[in-house]
Order: structure tokens, then sequence, then C-alpha cells
């Protein structure tokens, strides 16, 4: 809890805490107006399915909208990753970039 009120506090005393609030004020109005863009995205994305993540999607939709190379069901986890489980979500993340050939000879040709 002291992470996460330090969290807050960074974002608060900074005068950025509407920033960091705007994704949720967009996604809670409309929570389908992602879905009614009618546009498939390209780019290679990877998707970490946690199990008490408050905006989870199905696999099945991500596959419709992105270019999904990498996708996990995570055994736990759930809205603040990077604070509950953070060596889950970092193996997550190297799994994606090695899905990637683009950045794999990249970072091998540095």
């Amino acid at each position: 809890m002291d992470e996460l009120l330090t969290i807050v506090s960074i974002y608060w005393f900074n005068g950025n805490i509407a920033n960091s609030l705007r994704y949720y004020k967009e996604h809670f109005r409309n929570p389908f107006k992602l879905f009614s863009l009618n546009r498939y995205i390209s780019v290679p994305t990877g998707y970490a399915a946690f199990p008490k993540d408050l905006m989870r999607q199905p696999k099945e939709v991500i596959e419709m909208m992105f270019n999904l190379t990498s996708y996990t069901e995570m055994e736990s986890g759930a809205h603040f990753v990077a604070l509950e489980v953070p060596k889950l979500l970092a193996d997550d993340l190297i799994k994606f970039v090695k899905t990637i050939p683009e950045l794999i000879t990249e970072v091998k040709g540095m």
C-alpha cells in the first residue's frame, strides 16, 4: 500500500494526476469505443491477461484488432502488475520482444 500511495503522491504533487486518470475517464465513459474503430492495427502486439485486471479483454477480441504476436494467461496479478508481480511482467515483456524478428536483429547487431 505504501508503494501505491507513493506513486499517487508523485503524480499529485507534480500536477499530473489528471493526465494519469484520463485513460480511465475515457474508457469507462464508453468502454466499447475502441472496438468500434473498425481498423486493424498491424504493429506487433503483446498482451498479458492478468486474472484480476479491471480491463481484461478476451484473446479473440485482441486478435481481431491487433497483430497479436504474444498472448499470455498470467497466473496472478491485477491492475498494478508492475508493483504486484514485477518479475512475471518483466519475463513476459522479454518473451514478447523475442516474437519480433526485427527487434532481435537490432539487439544482436548492437
